[in-house]
């Protein structure tokens, strides 16, 4: 009986930790709390789960046999290679909670630690905002057919959602004030770590695509600051860059430089730049 008070007494605690680290993230991103949060403190196997019915519907069984016949082709996994069973381990391992846009609910995981556990909040519970604001499912599946578009939304996802956990980390100071951490955060990608190991042992291509969101996300995020205040960056979602190259090269979006020099391939120009946006 204590045992189980004591657990609902650490759960309570969980959830209050949750509405206030929410209320932070709303003050640093200035994007709205419209709904109140739902919360659900689950273990490891409940994550398991979850990201496994994720992947079945972000993908059909032949969506990812095409994906495993292509990576076997180029020779970057074995004939023997199971995509969505790699998938699954891949980033369960990471998890450490997550916010379901499905669901609108926040699953906290029960086996983090308390400095841990604020930091993951940070960053989940921007997700959170970014749903209520923006509609995450609707925003990342927009141009579900055009890979490199939907690449690039996934960068403003995460990387805005770790701009505002490294805020949150750093406050009182400006994020905007940092260097670039972008290539910090790139050198994860060559770095062998312990506690993940179906990340360390991936190809490149797996690592670098599972980071690319965030460490290029952030690096553009951060540019995005030097144009203005965090709220203005909720136009990002509104207009977002349609193309990684605006996401490795910032100030293409931002309007410093244009992409009316560029040709294609055939010979044909490019687009016009985009119209320069501001963040104030």
């Amino acid at each position: 009986m204590a045992q189980d008070a004591a657990s609902r007494a650490d759960f309570e605690s969980l959830r209050s930790t949750a509405d206030a680290v929410l209320k932070d993230m709303s003050e640093i991103t200035g994007l709205l709390i419209k709904a109140p949060l739902k919360k659900q403190i689950v273990g490891r196997a409940e994550i398991k789960d979850y990201l496994t019915e994720n992947l079945k519907q972000e993908y059909t069984p032949r969506e990812l046999h095409q994906q495993e016949a292509m990576l076997q082709a180029f020779g970057l996994v074995s004939s023997d290679f199971d995509l969505g069973k790699f998938l699954v381990s891949f980033y369960t391992e990471q998890a450490a909670g997550v916010y379901d846009p499905r669901r609108k609910t926040m699953l906290i995981a029960d086996w983090v630690g308390e400095d841990m556990q604020k930091m993951v909040l940070a960053h989940e519970l921007t997700h959170a905002l970014q749903d209520q604001n923006f509609d995450l499912e609707k925003f990342l599946h927009a141009v579900r057919d055009d890979d490199d578009s939907t690449s690039a939304r996934q960068a403003i996802v995460e990387g805005h959602a770790t701009a505002a956990m490294m805020q949150e980390i750093i406050k009182p100071a400006a994020l905007a004030s940092l260097p670039s951490l972008q290539p910090l955060m790139s050198m994860m990608i060559q770095r062998p770590v312990a506690q993940f190991p179906a990340f360390s042992g991936a190809p490149f291509f797996f690592r670098f695509s599972a980071l690319f969101p965030y460490s290029q996300g952030i690096g553009f995020m951060q540019a995005g600051l030097q144009h203005g205040e965090w709220t203005g960056l909720s136009r990002v979602f509104s207009r977002p860059p349609s193309t990684t190259k605006e996401i490795f090269e910032p100030e293409i979006y931002f309007g410093q430089t244009g992409l009316a020099g560029l040709t294609h391939a055939s010979g044909a120009r490019a687009s016009p730049p985009p119209a320069k946006i501001t963040l104030s």
